[in-house]
């Protein structure tokens, strides 16, 4: 059986890529912060952030982007459908 295991460094470089949308999911202590962090120091651009309600992850990716001088449509938070 092959080990498909990889570090978040390795999981962002291969499956978070420019001009994606990108959904960071978890629920308040849950959110994964470090995730945001390492899109941030990869600098990837353009990318749609997806969330349902907005968190502070999502600012700090909006600030990272505006130091990097980078152009990025930052952030868009999606609200709950309603029924």
């Amino acid at each position: 059986m092959v080990d498909k295991r990889l570090s978040l460094k390795e999981a962002i470089a291969e499956y978070v890529q420019d001009d994606l949308s990108v959904a960071i999911e978890g629920f308040t202590a849950f959110i994964c912060f470090a995730a945001g962090h390492e899109i941030i120091r990869q600098r990837r651009r353009n990318l749609t952030l997806i969330r349902m309600t907005p968190d502070v992850i999502y600012d700090q990716m909006h600030i990272g982007v505006q130091l990097s001088g980078q152009p990025g449509r930052w952030p868009v938070a999606l609200p709950a459908p309603r029924h």
